[in-house]
């Protein structure tokens, strides 16, 4: 980039940041997306369709009923509401070099790192029965 070496790391860090977040937008901007569309579509279609997830009952061996239990409320809820909850999308993304000189943002994959609560959510309603 303008063959500027930075190093200080807040700002090779924002560097990556807005490589990933261009790329982000060209990726969408190609696919050309209309998920508000899509999500009535789906609904039109799927009216009055129940899928039925199983609820979950214990998914936290090694930590108690302190963590367990709200946990489970939370999943289940999610469950049954149909809502994935906001927070359990946003994730913390760090920066790989693939190969090359390390210079270039080119040279870097984001790897978002997810909550470990959302991971379970998902798995459950991928296996609901």
């Amino acid at each position: 980039m303008n063959n500027v070496t930075i190093k200080n790391k807040t700002e090779i860090a924002n560097v990556l940041n807005s490589h990933f977040v261009s790329i982000s937008n060209i990726i969408e901007k190609e696919k050309n997306l209309h998920f508000s569309s899509l999500k009535e579509c789906i609904d039109k279609k799927l009216k009055g369709i129940y899928f039925g997830i199983k609820p979950i009952t214990k998914i936290l061996k090694l930590c108690g009923d302190n963590i367990d239990i709200p946990i489970t409320y939370l999943i289940n809820k999610s469950s049954t509401e149909g809502v994935f909850p906001m927070t359990l999308k946003t994730a913390s993304v760090i920066s790989l070099h693939k190969s090359g000189p390390k210079s270039d943002p080119n040279n870097y994959r984001p790897i978002s790192i997810l909550p470990t609560i959302s991971k379970i959510l998902e798995k459950h309603s991928y296996n609901p029965f």
